[in-house]
């Protein structure tokens, strides 16, 4: 497992925690469920508004075609719940998975939140 974050990014602590949280999961989803042998993940800042966090991995895949109100109806709430965590942080969410090909999770973030006090 790789772990690439550019630290010249400034996160709010609810983003610095939520990515951790998708991170925790996109791990055990690889692990647990894609039967990844590797799996990366990055932080980057795309422009002065927005951080893109991505999990990658080699597992074997899947269909990403179902809704997430579906995969969490029957019983598999982790792409639900990542996808909880982005919308509460104005962000988007992306699935890129073929069966046999390994999945990339990719997360947009604004930096910049409601609550931030600047």
């Amino acid at each position: 497992m790789t772990i690439d974050v550019d630290e010249q990014i400034y996160m709010p602590s609810e983003v610095v925690l939520a990515f951790f949280r998708i991170f925790q999961e996109g791990v055990s989803n690889a692990v647990h469920h894609g039967r990844a042998t590797q799996v990366k993940g990055e932080v980057s800042q795309l422009d002065d508004t927005t951080v893109m966090f991505e999990i990658q991995d080699n597992g074997k895949g899947f269909e990403p075609n179902k809704s997430y109100e579906e995969l969490r109806l029957n019983g598999h709430r982790g792409l639900a719940n990542i996808m909880e965590r982005i919308t509460t942080l104005r962000g988007e969410f992306e699935v890129e998975s073929v069966p046999g090909k390994g999945t990339l999770l990719r997360c947009l973030v604004p930096i910049v939140q409601d609550n931030d006090e600047n």
